[in-house]
């Protein structure tokens, strides 16, 4: 009885250790890929400590085969450089977008570009603040989710009404353009 707890407790021990190895790999490949020079989140550099969140984040909570099912992975456990996953079950692109809103204050980037460059100062300080109120965590959250599910093409798309509603209203220059979300 004690030899086939033992060899029991062996066999575990080596499916826990293969999993894990798989899971460190990814996490390992998926951070490097994001501290690329030419890598960028949501048109933003990463710091270290925000790529190590994402890698953690994408691994725990997505799984390395679903990863690898929605081709953000390759067989090679290597983020796939082109991957615009929109084809994720609906938990599994509601996590993947929390890990990032989680992982990286995408909230702030979004007041930055709002703040910076020539729209800024064509804006009201009311103008301003209705477009940071317009863009918090949850509506970045579910903007990814969405689009992870291809409910929609672009995340910024889901916020583009809110956002020229907020720019129209309280100047009326239609012709105002949002920033990219990618500069």
């Amino acid at each position: 009885m004690k030899k086939t707890v033992a060899v029991l407790c062996a066999a575990m021990f080596a499916l826990t250790a293969c999993g894990g190895g798989d899971d460190a790999e990814a996490k390992k490949n998926i951070k490097a890929s994001l501290l690329e020079d030419d890598a960028n989140l949501a048109g933003t550099k990463v710091t270290d400590k925000q790529a190590g969140c994402v890698s953690d984040g994408m691994v725990d909570e997505v799984g390395v085969d679903k990863l690898k099912k929605y081709k953000l992975l390759n067989d090679d456990l290597k983020i796939s450089k082109d991957a615009q996953p929109t084809d994720m079950e609906k938990a599994d692109a509601e996590a993947l977008a929390e890990v990032f809103v989680d992982c990286v204050d995408l909230e702030k980037m979004f007041e930055e570009q709002f703040a910076s460059g020539a729209m800024a100062e064509q804006l009201t300080d009311e103008q301003q603040e209705c477009l940071r109120d317009a863009v918090d965590s949850d509506v970045i959250e579910s903007a990814l989710a969405d689009t992870f599910q291809g409910k929609q093409a672009d995340p910024a798309a889901g916020l583009q009404s809110d956002l020229m509603a907020c720019v129209t209203g309280g100047s009326g220059s239609e012709d105002m353009e949002l920033p990219d979300a990618e500069e």
